[in-house]
């Protein structure tokens, strides 16, 4: 009976109750949001102590921002140290920035050690990762960077010498033949790089047969 009797009561202290527990989950998602900017921030400056200090205050590891790159994409041109402890709290390996789908394997071949290419490899990074609008992998980065040692190891992990698929447009019965005008070798010729041209020659890789 007294329920009953006093149900505005309660009525009105569940309002106040739903509305505050709404400001506090504006409130939180906000704080996660600028934790989560805070983290990739660190993680691009290599700053393995703050990173540590940033997931432990709840940070969410895989967070992206408005590019797709999250806090792994961001250290893996760098420290192994900090690429490792964000592997094992749970990055995921293989994610994809939104505009060019590189991933966490693109950039450290473009950019960082080898050390750090091994380590993601074993770790389950694909080495045929695709990039969307180039049609570029790893191994086509490596090609590009000139880096000898980045692509004799992709080579041995099973890279592939072409592109995925041709450019947008191309129907699927060229794919290899247009391929081959993009393909990894094709780019250490346009480099003038004979020792990674004759490399990717000795594993199969071919020159176009013809010109479009």
């Amino acid at each position: 009976m007294m329920l009953l009797k006093h149900s505005h009561v309660i009525v009105l202290a569940s309002c106040l109750v739903c509305t505050g527990i709404g400001s506090c989950l504006r409130a939180a998602a906000s704080q996660n949001s600028n934790l989560e900017n805070k983290l990739r921030g660190a993680a691009q400056k290599g700053e393995l102590v703050e990173v540590k200090r940033l997931v432990n205050a709840g940070a969410d590891i895989n967070a992206a921002d408005i590019n797709g790159e999250t806090a792994l994409y961001k250290a893996a041109d760098g420290n192994l140290a900090l690429v490792q402890y964000l592997v094992e709290q749970g990055a995921v390996v293989d994610s994809a920035t939104y505009d060019t789908q590189c991933s966490p394997l693109t950039r450290a071949v473009a950019y960082g050690y080898l050390r750090v290419v091994k380590y993601l490899v074993d770790r389950g990074a694909n080495v045929n990762f695709i990039g969307r609008f180039n049609g570029e992998s790893p191994l086509h980065v490596a090609a590009r960077q000139g880096d000898l040692e980045k692509i004799e190891y992709l080579l041995g992990k099973g890279a592939i010498l072409m592109p995925a698929y041709p450019s947008e447009g191309e129907g699927q019965q060229d794919k290899t033949e247009l391929n081959l005008d993009s393909s990894a070798l094709s780019v250490a010729l346009e480099n003038n790089n004979d020792k990674i041209a004759r490399l990717l020659r000795n594993n199969g890789a071919k020159t176009a047969r013809k010109r479009w």
